[in-house]
């Protein structure tokens, strides 16, 4: 018999970087419908639905989704067939369900599972990568990024010792893409931003306001091995990153040159591998059957009742910071 699924979100008011493609449910429900796998079957009655899956693709947790998804009458009435795929940068993980950015303290291997953004903030990305092959990279290793967190205040601060070893590390201002990525006025450091990653063998993915970044995928989307700087991020499930990714653990930052020049040789085959991975698991004609197959695992697993975690929300609120921004390098916000 398949699964029915019944996909929905919370209201959503105008997003930093606007609204357009903020209708995620329905996008998701349509991808499905157009998906070859008949394993499921979508339906328009959420109480006949084995799951219900609520996208959110919005920011600004603690001030908007919270609120929203804990008063939900489907969070109420169905908590056991209830998941949420979450893009948040700083999640609670109160629901069940896939989060790009849920840190590893929060993160419960029976509730939550780690996925990717939807997209990646770069419109130009992909035809890049189809004009700009690089044969021959000629730096071992590039970040281009804002100082988001205290982990890149310190990679940053290492810029031109790392030049020396090949490594390329830049800083760029905050909110540069957020507020229209679209914009014709950011072309030209958008394909920069592209090229760097291009001109290295690998693509430096320190976590900045989330323990997630959207340089994970934009890296393997380019066919670079992704070198993942930040232990609160969680692997997603059933893939082995060590034969496409260098995992690097913050307190070894240091040693990142090292580290890299020992992965050197297999430059080429981690990150064809790395763009095979994005192919056939992360790229966004395949975004709702790929995450509604994590959730799946998910329900079929679970041996638990999830209004046994209800109780836990108001310590778990009342814990986070009520604007969901931490305290970066001296300020506060966020950052690409």
């Amino acid at each position: 018999m398949r699964l029915k699924l019944f996909f929905t979100q919370t209201e959503h008011e105008d997003q930093i970087w606007g609204s357009e493609g903020c209708d995620w449910a329905a996008t998701m429900q349509n991808q499905m419908l157009e998906s070859p796998d008949n394993s499921f079957e979508m339906t328009d009655r959420p109480d006949q639905a084995d799951i219900v899956v609520f996208w959110e693709p919005h920011q600004d947790s603690q001030v908007i989704r919270i609120p929203r998804l804990r008063a939900h009458p489907l969070v109420r009435d169905f908590p056991n067939k209830v998941f949420v795929v979450s893009v948040e940068d700083s999640p609670l993980g109160l629901l069940s369900g896939l989060y790009a950015s849920l840190p590893a303290y929060r993160h419960h291997p029976n509730r939550h599972r780690t996925w990717v953004y939807y997209r990646t903030e770069n419109p130009y990305l992909h035809a890049r990568r189809a004009s700009g092959l690089v044969l021959s990279p000629p730096n071992l290793a590039s970040f281009s990024g804002a100082d988001s967190h205290p982990l890149r205040c310190r990679l940053l601060a290492m810029a031109e010792s790392l030049a020396r070893q090949d490594i390329v590390v830049t800083a760029t201002q905050r909110h540069r893409f957020s507020a229209n990525p679209n914009d014709p006025q950011l072309k030209a450091s958008q394909v920069a931003f592209i090229d760097a990653i291009l001109d290295a063998k690998f693509s430096l993915c320190p976590r900045g306001n989330g323990a997630g970044s959207y340089r994970l995928q934009e890296s393997l989307a380019l066919g670079r091995a992704p070198v993942i700087i930040s232990d609160g991020w969680v692997p997603v499930a059933d893939l082995d990153w060590k034969q496409f990714a260098v995992i690097v653990a913050e307190k070894d930052l240091d040693y990142l040159p090292a580290i890299l020049r020992e992965h050197e040789p297999h430059w080429k085959e981690m990150g064809d591998l790395a763009l095979q991975i994005y192919e056939s698991r992360f790229r966004q004609s395949l975004f709702a059957a790929r995450a509604v197959d994590q959730i799946v695992a998910i329900y079929k697993t679970r041996s638990h009742d999830e209004r046994d975690f209800f109780s836990q929300w108001e310590k778990l609120i009342s814990d986070a910071e009520p604007d969901g921004t931490s305290k970066i390098c001296g300020q506060r916000g966020n950052g690409y």
